[in-house]
């Protein structure tokens, strides 16, 4: 009866059903790669600091891959994207993003970003299987997981070198903004530009005063060299007319001396002088009776004979 009637139930056995049967193939698959070491660190690559080319793994018609694009270009308008159309939802999609990832392993681009939407844990099954894992483990290129919404956590999120909490975040994370780092090179710039301006200043003061120092030392050392050069003009020439006039003065002593005995000075005064056979004679013991002389005045000169010798007795 509905108002007080019982009804019992005897469970004989159970099984989950729905999302709890996928839930638990995705802890027991989680656990076992997680044995093998493909969540390991050591195993995911590194991504690349400055980024070209981007391959982007999802679907070629939804709003994620419009998303990324938008998101990219805007950052950096030089980012070269590659898209490998794949299907990202119902039975089989993990074997194209396998194909995917296998296609983007050998060709050029820096960077792997494996994309899609939300969903229901459903719709992000292909993301959970063994072979995308085993895929994104395999690339040799680095691996983003871009899956599904920040709260939602995929097989593939844990294999890859870097998981993004929805696919625009991912194009954020491997995009340089273009403006921003403008911007912070105009400000270095400007920086730079201060810096340069203060050393040359610092550097002009520097070389003003040692020039200053440098010509009050020059003008200083010419003013001493100056001096120098005075004292020295005066001493050379002290020392060079001393002798000179040492000179002069004993000269004109010798003039004198000369003077005294120019014959012709003698001559002058009053005396005569002999000569015999065109030599003067200073003696009379010279000459003898007969003898030929001439005798010689300041006006003229007589020739003669000697007739008498008187010579003077000594005392």
């Amino acid at each position: 009866y509905a108002k007080g009637g019982k009804l019992n139930f005897y469970v004989s056995s159970y099984a989950p059903y729905g999302q709890g049967i996928l839930y638990q193939k995705f802890l027991i698959l989680k656990e076992k790669l997680e044995k093998e070491g493909l969540f390991s660190s050591e195993h995911k690559l590194p991504i690349p600091k400055q980024i070209k080319k981007i391959g982007v793994v999802t679907s070629a018609t939804g709003a994620v891959i419009q998303d990324i694009i938008n998101v990219s270009t805007r950052r950096n308008p030089s980012i070269n994207i590659d898209i490998f159309p794949a299907r990202v939802q119902g039975t089989g999609a993990e074997y194209t993003i396998e194909e995917g990832l296998e296609y983007f392993s050998s060709s050029d681009v820096d960077v792997v970003v494996v994309a899609r939407g939300g969903g229901s844990l459903e719709d992000l099954q292909p993301f959970n299987t063994e072979v995308v894992a085993r895929a994104v483990f395999k690339c040799k290129k680095p691996v983003v997981s871009a899956v599904g919404h920040e709260t939602d956590f995929t097989i593939c999120d844990f294999v890859a070198s870097l998981r993004a909490p929805t696919p625009s975040a991912a194009a954020e994370l491997l995009t340089i903004d273009v403006m921003t780092e403008f911007n912070k090179i105009k400000k270095d710039f400007s920086k730079l530009s201060i810096l340069i301006s203060h050393l040359i200043d610092d550097k002009i003061n520097k070389i003003d005063n040692s020039l200053s120092y440098i010509f009050d030392s020059y003008e200083s050392k010419c003013d001493d060299l100056k001096k120098n050069l005075t004292i020295l003009t005066h001493k050379l020439g002290f020392n060079y007319n001393k002798p000179f006039g040492d000179k002069e003065n004993n000269l004109k002593l010798a003039l004198t001396k000369l003077e005294g005995l120019n014959p012709v000075s003698i001559l002058l005064k009053g005396w005569a002088s002999v000569e015999k056979d065109d030599t003067r004679l200073d003696s009379i013991g010279k000459l003898k009776k007969n003898d030929k002389i001439r005798v010689n005045f300041k006006d003229g000169s007589i020739d003669a004979v000697v007739e008498n010798i008187q010579q003077k007795k000594e005392r």
